[in-house]
């Protein structure tokens, strides 16, 4: 009976360990992660949404910015809001680039789905008047024409650019000490601009410009002798351009002109505004690949 008693305690304890050697551990409860904010670089931005009301595609745009006291918009984070109360326009001229500012700013309609940097070369024809606002001589009389340019652009920055014009105009100038005289009517405009777009890459682009120039006239002086002056200019203006489609743009501008006077012709204040189209040109090139494709442009 001893035997038989003991050996049925050595079973119980072998079936034992060997349920402990095959038993198979407990599932472990996966943990979430814990997410890592990350810093954020410039001004705030939202992902595209339905309501954006801009032309679509998968590119992040920057949050619509309202001006302080819009109706039924809540001031918005930006350079809007900077600068202590400052009036909206003062706040509004605050120079930006896309490093530290993004694609666009402001209420202009960002892009999406395309851009005016795509095609950052241009070519534009304007035409409209010109205003003489001063007298080239004393005794020349001052005439208004109309007037003609043709530019050729480059935006370098979503915020930036740069345009290279050459404009015409035949005003009658005619001096009234030699009115038997032929008149001379000839004023060419040439200058270089850098170009501003406060509002980024949207479809209505306002801008401001300024540059330097030349500004050639001819006129009868009073002594009855052809006079051809080339001057240096500066070019100040405001204009605006609206993306009709990505390779054509509608423009407005308005420009002052400053002739700088020298030995006797006097400081001129030549005043033009202009409407035209701007062609855009020199798009992405299209990438084809054997496996997969690469890349994508907006």
């Amino acid at each position: 009976m001893t035997r038989l008693a003991l050996g049925g305690v050595l079973a119980a304890l072998w079936c034992a360990l060997a349920g402990i050697a095959f038993a198979q551990p407990p599932t472990p409860t996966p943990v979430a992660p814990t997410p890592v904010a990350m810093a954020s670089k410039g001004p705030l931005f939202s992902p595209p949404t339905a309501a954006d009301g801009t032309i679509g595609c998968d590119t992040a745009v920057p949050q619509f910015i309202a001006p302080p006291g819009a109706e039924g918009m809540p001031p918005g984070p930006g350079p809007w809001q900077e600068g202590g109360g400052r009036p909206w326009l003062l706040q509004h001229l605050s120079l930006r680039h896309s490093s530290t500012h993004g694609r666009a700013m402001g209420p202009g309609e960002p892009l999406r789905g395309t851009s005016w940097n795509n095609r950052p070369v241009s070519f534009s024809l304007d035409g409209g008047a010109l205003f003489m606002a001063s007298r080239p001589a004393d005794n020349v009389r001052a005439n208004n024409d109309l007037f003609g340019a043709l530019g050729v652009g480059w935006d370098f920055d979503h915020y930036w650019g740069a345009q290279l014009r050459v404009g015409w105009a035949t005003p009658d100038l005619v001096n009234t000490l030699h009115t038997d005289m032929a008149s001379q009517d000839n004023l060419f405009i040439t200058d270089l601009s850098l170009l501003y777009y406060p509002w980024g890459d949207s479809r209505l682009r306002p801008y401001y410009r300024f540059g330097v120039g030349l500004t050639s006239v001819k006129y009868i002086n009073d002594n009855a002798l052809t006079i051809n002056s080339s001057m240096y200019t500066l070019p100040l203006g405001v204009g605006l351009k609206y993306l009709i489609h990505p390779k054509l743009a509608w423009r407005l501008e308005l420009m002052d002109n400053i002739a700088i006077g020298q030995n006797e012709t006097n400081t001129l204040n030549n005043f033009t505004l202009t409407t035209g189209f701007e062609w855009k040109l020199g798009g992405p090139p299209s990438s084809y690949w054997a496996w997969e494709p690469r890349g994508g442009a907006w």
